[in-house]
C-alpha cells in the first residue's frame, strides 16, 4: 500500500512548481543543463549560505546535495529534481519516493537524536547515508568556526554528516531555497541546530563517590561505573556499544556481588561456558545478558578480572548503563602513591553509518595501600627474630587490623594498609629478650609504599640501657653504697667475733 501511495505522489508531483505572478530577479542559472520533467527549466546556480551550529570543536562535516533546483523563465516557476547521485541511490536500492516529500521536510522530523520512527523521510535519510559512507562519496567540505559550520551552496537541499567526529549526530538536512516575497523571488539561506548524543562514562567508589581511596589488603569495597550510550539515527548500521574494563592485578573482583542495570532493569547473567587459550586452559568465563528472557548482551570475565560487556543496542531498554561490584586488594598489590587503578572506557560507532568505531578516554579509579615495615633490635642494630606485634586501627587496642612478626634479619611487615593511623603493640618478645611495653602510634607515610619502625627490646634480667648519664649515675653509686654495706658488715662481724673470745 506504501508504495502505491507513493507511486502516485511520484506521478502527481513529477514536477514541483512554486509559481508567481511576479518577475523573477536576478536568478542565474547554467544554460546547458535543463529539467527532465520541465525541460524548459534550468539548472540555478544562485548560492545561499548553509549554517549548522551547535557543533563540537574540532569535528569536520560534509554537505551532500540532494536535490536540484530548475527555473523556468517563461512561466516564471521553481521546479526540483533529485540529483544524478540521489537518482543513482533511489534506483540501486528500489526505493521509491516523491521529490516533493523529500523537499518539504522539516528540519525537526530527521534531525532529533532520539528519533525511533521508521517514517519515509527518516528511512530515506538514513538509507542515503549509509550508502554514502558504503560508497566512500566525497561531499563539499563544510568551514568550522569554534562551534559553527557553514558554506556556501548553490540551491538546492543538502544532507549534512560529519566527515572527522567522535560524537553521535543524527542526520541533518537543510535547504538554501526560494521563496515569493512581495512579487520576486527570494533566495533564503538556512540554518540547522546541530543535535548530537551526549556520550558519557564515569566510575567511582560507592561510598564515597571519588575516583580513589585507600584500604587494607583484603578489605573489600564497592566499584561502580555508569555509562550513557550514543543514542543513533534510525537506520543506522552501526551501532556498536562495548565496555571494556581493565583491571591492575593488585585488585580482586568479586563476579558474585556484581550488579548490572540496563536504565532501571537489572540484567541477568546466564553462564555460557569457560574461555579457553590456545592449550584449552581456562582464561574467563562467559555469560549471556538477559533481559525478560531476551539476550541484550555477552560478558566476558577473565581470570585476571577485566571485564567486557558487548550490548545488543537495538534490544537495550535505555541508552544508560550501570554496573555496581565489590573489590579487594590482595597481596599483589602495588604499594605508595602510583596504586591500583581499574580502568574503564567505551567503545562506540561514532560512524553510524560506515566501519569506524572510537573510544573514550579511561576514566580511572586508583587504589592505594601502604605498609608498616618494623626493625626489632636489641640496640646496637643488630636485628631480633621472632617479635609479634599487633597492629590497631584505635589507641584503646580494641580493633586488631593485622600482626606483625620479625624474622631473622629483625624485618617484619604488615599487610597492606589505607591511609590512616595505627597503634602498635608487642605481644611476643623474641627469646632472651623482654617485651617492650610502649605502644607506637604510626602515621602512614603516602610518599613511600613502607612507613619504617624500629624498636629496642632489652635483653632478660639487664637492665633497659635507656635514660641519661644521671641513671648510670645512681646505678653506680647505688653498687658502690652495696659493696661498702658488705665491707662495713663484714668488719663489724669480725669485731664482734673478737669480743666473744
Amino acid at each position: 500500500v506504501m508504495k502505491r501511495i507513493i507511486k502516485c505522489l511520484l506521478c502527481m508531483l513529477v514536477m514541483v512548481m512554486f509559481v508567481s505572478n511576479a518577475k523573477a530577479l536576478d536568478i542565474t542559472v547554467n544554460n546547458s543543463k535543463h529539467g527532465i520533467s520541465d525541460e524548459n527549466g534550468y539548472y540555478v546556480t544562485n548560492k545561499g549560505i548553509l549554517t549548522v551550529t551547535g557543533v563540537s570543536e574540532g569535528d569536520t562535516f560534509e554537505a551532500f546535495k540532494l536535490i536540484d533546483v530548475y527555473y523556468n523563465s517563461t512561466s516564471n516557476a521553481i521546479s526540483y529534481e533529485f540529483t544524478e547521485q540521489t537518482q543513482t541511490l533511489l534506483d540501486q536500492n528500489q526505493f521509491e519516493a516523491s521529490v516533493n516529500a523529500v523537499h518539504n521536510l522539516t528540519r525537526g522530523d530527521i534531525t532529533s537524536g532520539s528519533t525511533t520512527t521508521a517514517s519515509t523521510l527518516d528511512y530515506f535519510a538514513s538509507m542515503y547515508s549509509s550508502w554514502l559512507k558504503s560508497s566512500n562519496v566525497s561531499g563539499i567540505s563544510m568551514n568550522v568556526n569554534g562551534t559553527v559550520a557553514s558554506r556556501e551552496l548553490e540551491a538546492g537541499m543538502y544532507l549534512i554528516l560529519p566527515r572527522q567526529t567522535n560524537k553521535v549526530y543524527a542526520v541533518m538536512v537543510g535547504n538554501v531555497n526560494f521563496t515569493s516575497e512581495n512579487g520576486n523571488w527570494v533566495l533564503r539561506s538556512d540554518t540547522i541546530v546541530a543535535k548530537k548524543s551526549d556520550i558519557s562514562i564515569s566510575s567511582n567508589i560507592s561510598d564515597t563517590l571519588l575516583n580513589s581511596g585507600s584500604f587494607n589488603e583484603g578489605e573489600k569495597f564497592g566499584y561502580n561505573f555508569n555509562v550513557d550510550l550514543p543514542i543513533y539515527p534510525t537506520n543506522a548500521t552501526n551501532k556498536t556499544a562495548r565496555i571494556i574494563g581493565t583491571i591492575d592485578e593488585g585488585l580482586a573482583l568479586d563476579i558474585d556481588t556484581a550488579i548490572l542495570r540496563n536504565g532501571s532493569t537489572v540484567i541477568d547473567k546466564d553462564f555460557v561456558g569457560n574461555i579457553l587459550d590456545d592449550n584449552n586452559q581456562p582464561i574467563g568465563i562467559l555469560f549471556d545478558l538477559i533481559i525478560d528472557d531476551i539476550k541484550v548482551g555477552s560478558a566476558k570475565l577473565l581470570n585476571s578480572g577485566d571485564f567486557e560487556f558487548d550490548l545488543d543496542y537495538d534490544r537495550l531498554e535505555s541508552n544508560n548503563i550501570n554496573f555496581e561490584v565489590k573489590f579487594s586488594i590482595n597481596e599483589s598489590a602495588k604499594l605508595g602513591v602510583t596504586g591500583n587503578s581499574v580502568k574503564l572506557l567505551l567503545e562506540y560507532a561514532n560512524d553510524p553509518y560506515g566501519p569506524n568505531n572510537t573510544r573514550t578516554t579511561n576514566s580511572i579509579v586508583t587504589i592505594n595501600t601502604y605498609k608498616i615495615k618494623l626493625f626489632k633490635q636489641d640496640g646496637n642494630n643488630k636485628g631480633l627474630e621472632g617479635a609479634i606485634y599487633k597492629v590497631y586501627s584505635d589507641s584503646s587496642l580494641e580493633h586488631e587490623v593485622c600482626s606483625i612478626t620479625t624474622l631473622d634479619t629483625g624485618y617484619g611487615e604488615s599487610i597492606g594498609l589505607a591511609n590512616e593511623t595505627y597503634y602498635l603493640k608487642e605481644i611476643k618478645a623474641p627469646n632472651g629478650y623482654k617485651i617492650n611495653n610502649d605502644v607506637i602510634t604510626v602515621i602512614i607515610d603516602t610518599t613511600n609504599g613502607y612507613t619504617d619502625v624500629s624498636v629496642i627490646d632489652s635483653k632478660m634480667g639487664i637492665l633497659p640501657s635507656t635514660g641519661g648519664m644521671g641513671t648510670y649515675i645512681f646505678i653506680v653509686f647505688g653498687a658502690v653504697i652495696i659493696v661498702l654495706s658488705i665491707v662495713f658488715l663484714m668488719k663489724k662481724k669480725k669485731e664482734k667475733d673478737k669480743e666473744n673470745e
